[in-house]
């Protein structure tokens, strides 16, 4: 990340990602993780069907911990799901350049994997 909205100490990042108008999910607080955070393989995992969500939305927040009074905001990405839909059962990893006020601040590297439902049917 460029963006570090730590004003003492290390930024404490986590990610929060929005999938489709009713799902999302946060990973752990990468604690002193600064401009450089690892989330060490944490999954974050959505059941969803393809017509309920085109993208994937990934916000970096600092969390706020005990001496704010809220997390910031440090930037937002977004990926689209429809070109993963389509491909079935495919992986992709992918580099999400992530915005804060329509500058790049950064980039977080995603495994992205959609598992077809076998017992889901078939149209």
């Amino acid at each position: 990340m460029k963006r570090d909205t730590a004003t003492v100490g290390t930024m404490d990042p986590y990610v929060r990602v929005l999938c489709g108008k009713n799902h999302s999910k946060k990973s752990k607080v990468c604690k002193d993780g600064g401009i450089k955070p690892n989330f060490h393989g944490e999954n974050l995992d959505f059941e969803i069907k393809p017509q309920d969500a085109e993208i994937l939305e990934i916000n970096l927040y600092d969390d706020g911990g005990m001496f704010k009074s809220e997390d910031t905001l440090v930037g937002s990405g977004k990926y689209n799901l429809q070109e993963l839909f389509a491909k079935k059962g495919m992986k992709h990893s992918d580099g999400v350049d992530i915005y804060h006020d329509g500058k790049n601040v950064g980039n977080i590297d995603c495994l992205i994997t959609f598992i077809e439902d076998p017992n889901a049917p078939k149209p």
